[in-house]
């Protein structure tokens, strides 16, 4: 499914508490979030695509007058909608450093592995984007910009007397998925590092699967978001979360796992031997069904088929694409 142009999209900047801003638009049929943390020096968290830079970032920024003090450009992790505008707003802004995970670095600086890597397995399975989205994925993932500061996660970042900033490494989603934590506000900003139930549309509703690709880290880092005992979340994909909210957030995404894992289960108990686009779609069926980029369910199914074959209660059959069966 094609993406809509972020430059014909409304879009809003909003103070979510003391300091931190959120700018909000669309991308398809999603919410889509970035956000600034200022001070004396601004931080800005994820670039977007590439056309979010001048359609949207560029007057944003000049909104919040932090264009001048623009410091940072802090990519939460590699994927397009993240780290797609990042050549275009460090052309704008040279003094701005770039900064992202080291187990990240190699996707962001360069867009096109990241097009093949990242979103090109999914063909191989059976499993591949339209056409239409291809062409858009390539597209907005912008130019090649390079990685000032590469972090690891427990660096700390000072915007000035008022805002100091945590890096925390948060993986699953990506290898390099980080987040960052304001402690005198409680304010986690987690990008896509939990994505309780699936990405939500404009009414609330659930479009999007959620997508990981390992599952044990993807648990800790539930774990690790937790027990930071944020007063509020701000990610890339839904509105700003406080309070009991929080709590509900975290229990959706370890109740969809644990759900997936049982519908991965039952597909392979149910006999046969499965690729992963059958047993993606019967994940979908149950769970779903998914109205956006359902293919991203795979990469959590793939994580629970390899476990149960870990496990001894699943065998994994060579070929392309390769097949499941229970034992």
């Amino acid at each position: 499914m094609a993406e809509t142009d972020p430059q014909a999209q409304d879009w809003k900047v909003q103070e979510v508490v003391d300091g931190i801003w959120a700018i909000e638009s669309r991308l398809g049929p999603r919410a889509f979030f970035q956000h600034v943390c200022l001070d004396e020096r601004a931080l800005l968290v994820d670039a977007g695509v590439r056309t979010t830079a001048a359609a949207i970032l560029e007057p944003a920024l000049g909104q919040l007058d932090a264009a001048d003090r623009l410091a940072y450009v802090t990519i939460t992790h590699a994927d397009v909608d993240h780290c797609g505008g990042a050549a275009e707003i460090l052309a704008a802004h040279p003094r701005a450093a770039l900064t992202a995970h080291e187990a990240d670095r190699v996707w962001v600086e360069q867009p096109q592995r990241l097009h093949v890597e990242r979103y090109g397995w999914y063909e191989a399975e059976g499993l591949g984007y339209p056409q239409s989205a291809v062409d858009w994925l390539a597209s907005e993932a912008g130019g090649e910009a390079r990685v000032e500061l590469a972090i690891r996660g427990g660096e700390r970042i000072a915007l000035g007397p008022r805002l100091t900033l945590s890096l925390l490494h948060l993986p699953g989603h990506t290898a390099g998925h980080i987040g960052l934590f304001e402690p005198t506000s409680r304010t986690a900003l987690i990008g896509d590092a939990v994505l309780a139930r699936g990405l939500v549309d404009g009414e609330g509703e659930v479009v999007q699967p959620p997508s990981y690709f390992d599952r044990r880290a993807y648990r800790t880092t539930i774990a690790s978001v937790r027990a930071l005992d944020a007063d509020r979340l701000l990610t890339a994909h839904y509105p700003p979360l406080e309070g009991g909210a929080v709590r509900e957030f975290l229990d959706a995404a370890e109740a969809f796992d644990e759900e997936l894992a049982a519908v991965v289960g039952d597909a392979l108990r149910a006999g046969g031997t499965l690729s992963l686009a059958e047993v993606t779609a019967a994940a979908d069926e149950r769970l779903g069904p998914f109205s956006s980029m359902p293919n991203e369910l795979a990469g959590p199914v793939r994580c629970h088929l390899d476990e149960l074959v870990v496990r001894g209660e699943a065998s994994r059959h060579q070929g392309r694409p390769a097949r499941w069966s229970a034992r």
